[in-house]
């Protein structure tokens, strides 16, 4: 499992107080999405270590931890689980990669301070984001947020090669058309 982020791991720039006393709204948005992500990977790692010890013998197999070997064998992710996890349709396999991969995006954050690319996908509560971007807006040109606006460019570059953020706004990727 991945390790749990922890807020004492944050590089020098990630958690910068601002000029007017404030934490950046993005810094915010993080520092939520590693509460729900440590609270996913603490139900991940005290129901394996359940399961384990119940498949030993060594406590009574719960209905929940019966319920998640089911899920297990049906490459399911468990009821368990879903319920402090984010939202996908995805088998167990996938789910846990996609984790990973969530994970890793945070870490990364955390570590190096606010990347110049977002993967929208990573997010428990992409909303949360978004509004964020444009409290960061708001905040920098003293303008009422209920009065802004989204707008989109798309770009032809590729998100790794992207280097720096916008001056405004933010750059995302992991956007899929359905039709």
């Amino acid at each position: 499992l991945p390790a749990i982020l922890n807020h004492d791991d944050a590089g020098p720039t990630t958690f910068v107080i601002q000029s007017n006393g404030l934490l950046p709204s993005l810094a915010i948005c993080l520092e939520q999405e590693m509460i729900k992500f440590n609270r996913l990977m603490g139900r991940l790692t005290s129901t394996l270590k359940d399961i384990k010890r119940a498949i030993r013998g060594m406590i009574v197999m719960s209905a929940d931890l019966d319920a998640m070997y089911t899920s297990f064998l049906n490459n399911a992710v468990p009821g368990i689980w879903e319920k402090v996890s984010f939202a996908s349709l995805k088998t167990l396999g996938s789910w846990f990669t996609d984790l990973c991969f969530r994970v890793e995006f945070m870490r990364v954050w955390l570590l190096g301070g606010q990347p110049a690319t977002f993967p929208l996908p990573v997010f428990f509560f992409p909303q949360g984001f978004m509004t964020a971007s444009l409290q960061t807006f708001a905040r920098k040109y003293m303008a009422a947020i209920d009065g802004l606006n989204f707008e989109y460019e798309v770009l032809k570059e590729e998100p790794e090669n992207i280097k720096e953020g916008p001056e405004d706004g933010v750059y995302l990727y992991g956007l899929y058309l359905e039709g």
